[in-house]
Order: C-alpha cells, then structure tokens, then sequence
C-alpha cells in the first residue's frame, strides 16, 4: 500500500469533485448552505431568547421603578396632609390624610406582590413598616388634637360651652341699638363708655 502524502487527500478530493456529476455538485452546495443556515439560524434563535429574557428584566425592573416613584409620591402627600392637619386641626384634612394612607399602603401592597428580588423586597418590607409606624403617629397626635380642643372648649376657654350656656342679661352686653357697652372714641385709643 502505498502511502499518499496529507497534501496528496486534497488532491484527491479535488479530482472526485471535478470528476463528479453536476447533479452531485449541486446537491453538495444546497447540503453546505443548509448547515451554514442551521448554523446562523440557531444562533439568531439564542439571541432572541437572549433579548427575551433581558426584556423581561427591564420590563420588571421598570415596573418596580414605576411602583418606587407612585409609593414616594404617595407618601409626600400622606405627609403634607398630616402637616395640614397638625396646623389647622381642620377634619377634612384629616380625612384627606385618611384617605392618602390608604392609598399609599396600597402603593406599598402592589410593589411586596411585584417585588422578587430579595434585597428590594427587604427594604419594600421596611418601607411597609415605616408607613404603619407614619399611621400610628397620625392617629396618635389626631386623638391627642382631639383631647386638646374638647380641654380647650370645655374648660379653659371663657366664651365656652359652659358660659354659652348661661342666660345673658339684657342691656349689660349690648346697647339698645345693638352697638358696644365699651367702644373706641373716636380712634384715640382711649376706651370710653358710650350712652
């Protein structure tokens, strides 16, 4: 047998394709370029899958962006109608707040349901209790506001519940004409009585 040298195999292979029938030369180019398609065609097929699983992450991770931003929000409110609140003592604001309280736990409710990470689940978690220790406070100075006005109005103001109560007599508060006991006199600063 004799030994053919490696240069001499393609050779030989170039000969047999020379040699062989079109029909042969044909199907061997289609065989080529269907592997050459597989080829491209599944590494197109692992980017896309890529590019699939990436989207998902930054579809989630703009979702949770989008649920941090609506909890600050929520949560500047809940705070500037607990400040209202601690100014006026007025009852509507406090309903307000209320209602900004349940509004921002349900802010906080969706992100711990959206929330996989177990880092920024963590800190919704802490965030969570934050808002309830915000509540409590709330209703704390509300009920202390409340315990403040009822002092105020029951015992310690002049004009209250109990001297409201009391008869008036004629002539000692009011003039005939409905005008002062007491009055100014003439912007001088001097109190005179008038008759």
């Amino acid at each position: 047998s004799r030994a053919i040298p490696k240069r001499g195999h393609a050779v030989i292979l170039q000969r047999r394709l020379e040699n062989a029938a079109i029909r042969t030369k044909i199907t061997t180019g289609f065989i080529f370029m269907l592997i050459i398609l597989g080829i491209v065609g599944g590494m197109a097929y692992v980017s896309l899958a890529r590019i699939d699983t990436a989207e998902g992450i930054v579809t989630q991770r703009s979702d949770i962006n989008n649920l941090a931003n609506d909890i600050g929000l929520k949560f500047t409110n809940v705070r500037r109608f607990a400040r209202e609140y601690a100014h006026s003592g007025d009852p509507d604001t406090a309903m307000q707040t209320e209602t900004a309280l349940k509004d921002s736990q349900a802010a906080i409710d969706r992100a711990l349901a959206a929330i996989h990470n177990p880092a920024r689940l963590a800190k919704a978690r802490e965030i969570a209790d934050l808002q309830k220790a915000y509540a409590r406070s709330f209703d704390e100075m509300r009920r202390a506001m409340q315990e403040e006005l009822d002092v105020t109005t029951r015992l310690l103001n002049p004009t209250g519940l109990r001297l409201s109560q009391r008869p008036r007599r004629p002539g000692r508060t009011s003039r005939q004409d409905g005008g002062p006991v007491w009055g100014d006199a003439g912007g001088s600063g001097k109190a005179v009585r008038r008759r």
